[in-house]
């Protein structure tokens, strides 16, 4: 398919970046479905674990406070966001075009170590917790040793350790979460299921 230049793209001297960056995008009008089968539903909710081409782990998205990127997260607006990364991106070291997974869910944990429900009261100082997947498995020898390399960072001695709950280089990003993230705060447990 062929984009049309127009002769004021032409005449501005945009019309080769037009033709070199021109996409399509097929758009149909959603509808909303009222009920819902139950087959559909039972697949919409159901986890999809134990993969061998997938690294799981379990990090924190964001901390309330000034973090070490001199962000500030609001705990009003962070706990307002709380359950906007799920379905988002997993990106290397803040680069949106080094997509590397993808998240699956996250939760709140207050600074006492329990999980926060939804229904609780917003806690004074917490943090976003994500669970996300880590592609590796790839035919590209280049992309699967690095994304070994990425993982073994996460796992040593045979066993699945985390860093203590600071990480720059793994970062999930989305809509209504800001994408610089750090703040990790030592001692806090993080968990990675991966089989080694």
């Amino acid at each position: 398919m062929t984009i049309k230049i127009f002769q004021n793209e032409i005449n501005d001297g945009i019309g080769e970046l037009v033709k070199s960056t021109a996409s399509v995008a097929y758009c149909a009008e959603a509808t909303i479905q009222k009920e819902i089968p139950e087959e559909i539903v039972i697949k919409a909710i159901a986890e999809n674990k134990d993969q061998i081409d997938l690294y799981y782990l379990e990090s924190v998205l964001v901390s309330c406070g000034w973090n070490k990127n001199d962000d500030v997260f609001m705990p009003e607006a962070t706990w307002a966001a709380r359950n906007t990364p799920e379905d988002k991106q997993f990106n290397f070291m803040h680069d949106e075009n080094d997509i590397i997974g993808h998240i699956t869910g996250s939760y709140v944990l207050g600074k006492d170590g329990k999980a926060v429900s939804d229904e609780q009261e917003m806690p004074e100082d917490f943090d976003i917790i994500t669970q996300a997947v880590l592609y590796n498995s790839w035919t590209n020898s280049e992309n699967k040793e690095r994304m070994d390399k990425i993982i073994a960072v996460r796992c040593q001695d045979g066993g699945c350790r985390a860093p203590p709950r600071r990480s720059v280089e793994l970062t999930p990003m989305g809509p209504g979460v800001e994408q610089k993230r750090t703040g990790y705060r030592d001692g806090a447990k993080a968990e990675c299921n991966r089989n080694p």
